[in-house]
């Protein structure tokens, strides 16, 4: 079966993160049913999820599947679109285009990721204190995955208050982003010195 290059490559890129201790979240997951294929990616700070459809195949195994990073890197420069996927009776995952390949595997489990879309599925519209960096990686990742330039991206930013914020792409249901957001009374988020921008003797006249 196919799956989509450059969305995995967008999420291993600006989404799963390089070194957590959970081992799973540094893959890119891939579930597969009958109808659909989801690619979910997340560090536990953002995450961002895309839906495509099935395409005609008749070795489409259904489940849950880790792409690794390494697995990623073989194809980084390859300029396809889709790379074909085929899993072994023994659980070895193969990802090939027409000059490269490569053969991996994983025990490890991924979150219930549903969980996220339960967290934004009610978004209360009330202002969120946001990391702007963890928004940018978003943004960029929908782009890469959409092969879109800069000055043609159009995402929209949900606020939820203290829970999970949505990022939702116009006209593109088979995308949504989460980033959650810091406590107000985190001081390492918002150290300013205001003392030495504001004086406290009157400012004088110029001649």
């Amino acid at each position: 079966m196919k799956l989509h290059l450059q969305t995995l490559k967008a999420l291993i890129k600006y989404i799963a993160p390089k070194k957590d201790i959970r081992n799973a979240l540094n893959h890119v997951l891939v579930e597969i049913t009958d109808a659909q294929t989801f690619y979910v990616a997340s560090d536990g700070h953002k995450a961002c999820l895309f839906k495509h459809e099935m395409y005609d195949s008749d070795d489409i195994k259904t489940g849950q599947y880790l792409i690794s990073r390494e697995a990623l890197n073989v194809f980084s420069k390859s300029p396809v679109e889709l790379v074909e996927f085929s899993v072994s009776d023994g659980g070895n995952m193969t990802l090939f285009d027409n000059t490269l390949q490569t053969t991996f595997s994983t025990d490890a489990r991924y979150p219930d990721w549903r969980k996220l879309l339960h967290q934004i599925k009610d978004l209360s519209g009330k202002p969120s204190h946001i990391d702007p960096r963890l928004l940018k990686e978003v943004f960029d990742c929908y782009r890469m995955s959409k092969w879109l330039k800069n000055d043609s991206l159009s995402l929209s930013l949900n606020q939820n208050g203290s829970g999970a914020n949505a990022v939702t792409a116009a006209d593109d249901s088979n995308f949504v982003g989460v980033v959650m957001p810091y406590r107000a009374d985190d001081k390492s988020k918002h150290i300013f010195d205001f003392d030495s921008w504001i004086s406290d003797q009157p400012l004088k006249k110029a001649a």
